[in-house]
């Protein structure tokens, strides 16, 4: 198929844009055009039904913006009023986005609530606590082998097989990781699964044990098209205690990619294109072996708006019409009777 110059920049052929985008527009642009007709000249047509694929067009104009739009993260603050003291709120308007420099660092918006919902999820941690890790990492020469749509569930599925197989009963929290902490534009995927232990219960695996996982990643992994031959990459640690396991379980929560990966990758527009939007509703942590509606329960828990409600001792009924920018609240804060609850969260004095 020919190459045309009307694909966006982030895909250099027409086999890249189909790689990189939803099954059903790349199919219909085949059906529609025999594989030749530029993307402008299907448009017309895609804006004027009510066809999925047309969401796949709104999401490319969404994401040539996208960097823009985050530019403003933080400098508007939203109306709020309390129901039981009459109080006026302010509410910083966050983008809550992996790839933004305050929303997505480390210990930031992005990272704090999945930290807040795997604590929901988990439960007290204690000095009694324990916890397993095991790591697992695609080889180098079959990484590309997953750097599509449904690649990083694939590689959560054999994740799963393995905790399910040599873990069987346990409570499991599953973090897939997009790169390494040293090359933060390579592409190293692998996952990270957190599994519960008993206070007292042997942590340390033998070595027999990491043979035999190790021989089964590699099984899972040849039904995938797998080719290496050689040692899988399989990591194992533990934990015990509050400082250790809080600490395993926040480094399972941190965005990956996070900004840093977005910055690096200026030079690979594909791959950056591949997680800012392909894979904008991915599930990158997962929890197993919890109950259900200790799970749905958890969003809502760690649902910002909750947040804050629990911060002001009272329900708060925002105004999303009421906005005012960064320099317009610095003209009515006054430090001597407002009160900061946190840092996106304002209460001002009473009307």
């Amino acid at each position: 198929m020919s190459t045309s110059s009307s694909f966006p920049s982030y895909a250099s052929s027409f086999e890249e844009f189909e790689r990189i985008l939803d099954p059903c527009f790349s199919e219909f642009v085949i059906a529609n055009s025999d594989g030749e007709t530029a993307l402008e000249e299907c448009l017309p047509y895609l804006e004027g039904i009510d066809h999925s694929s047309a969401k796949v067009i709104n999401r490319l104009a969404w994401c040539d913006n996208l960097l823009d739009i985050i530019k403003d993260c933080g400098r508007n603050w939203m109306r709020g009023d309390g129901v039981l003291t009459r109080a006026q709120y302010r509410k910083r308007l966050t983008c809550k986005k992996w790839y933004c420099e305050d929303c997505g660092q480390k210990n930031g918006r992005v990272h704090s609530r999945r930290f807040m919902r795997l604590n929901h999820i988990w439960g007290p941690i204690t000095e009694k606590s324990a916890c397993g890790q095991l790591v697992i990492t695609v080889p180098d020469g079959d990484r590309f082998r997953f750097l599509h749509k449904k690649g990083p569930s694939d590689l959560q599925k054999i994740a799963r097989k393995v905790t399910k197989k040599f873990f069987p009963g346990r409570k499991v929290v599953q973090s897939f990781q997009a790169f390494g902490d040293t090359n933060l534009e390579k592409f190293n995927p692998h996952v990270h699964s957190a599994i519960e232990f008993a206070y007292g219960e042997t942590l340390k695996l033998s070595l027999e044990k990491l043979v035999e996982i190790r021989l089964y990643v590699a099984a899972l992994m040849k039904k995938y098209g797998c080719t290496y031959d050689g040692d899988y990459d399989i990591h194992w640690n533990y934990a015990r205690g509050v400082k250790q396991v809080q600490h395993m379980l926040r480094y399972l929560c941190r965005p990956n990619p996070g900004p840093d990966n977005r910055k690096a990758l200026t030079d690979n527009p594909e791959l950056l294109y591949f997680f800012m939007s392909g894979m904008s509703r991915f599930k990158y942590i997962r929890y197993y072996g919890f109950p259900r509606n200790l799970i749905k329960d958890s969003a809502e828990a760690a649902d910002e708006l909750t947040v804050f409600e629990k911060l002001a001792g009272e329900k708060i009924v925002w105004d999303w019409q009421d906005v005012i920018s960064q320099s317009e609240l610095e003209l009515v804060w006054n430090p001597l009777v407002d009160e900061r609850l946190s840092n996106d969260l304002l209460r001002m004095r009473s009307p």
